[in-house]
């Protein structure tokens, strides 16, 4: 437990709660920055190893999605999808089927947060 408070505070000390770390599998929140952030997160522990799960959003960049272990260790997670890429010459089939997958991906993306409390 400890570990895991040292490494949020030294990663998120400044936005989120630390004292939320000792309601570990219980304890979530969303906090919005004087910066423009929008951060929700919880706590929980998976193969005896504590961790917290963090997703934040900001309208000027992309959303970041982290998961961060006690002992320091930081997975990326998925985001939600911010934009499309259309190949160069790409005809109006072809942008309807990048669109349909785009979409399609982000639903899948969202439901998946949505569970997590996330979004």
């Amino acid at each position: 437990m400890d570990k895991l408070k040292e490494v949020v505070a030294i990663l998120w000390g400044d936005v989120i709660p630390v004292e939320d770390v000792d309601f570990v599998g219980k304890s979530s929140g969303r906090i919005r920055t004087k910066s423009g952030w929008i951060i929700r997160y919880f706590f929980g522990i998976e193969n005896d190893k504590q961790f917290i799960e963090i997703y934040a959003c900001h309208r000027m960049t992309d959303d970041r999605h982290y998961r961060i272990y006690e002992d320091g260790t930081e997975e990326r997670r998925e985001i939600i999808l911010p934009y499309i890429c259309y190949p160069a010459n790409c005809t109006a089939e072809r942008e309807r089927e990048i669109e349909e997958a785009y979409f399609s991906k982000n639903r899948e993306i969202h439901a998946r947060l949505e569970k997590l409390g996330l979004v």
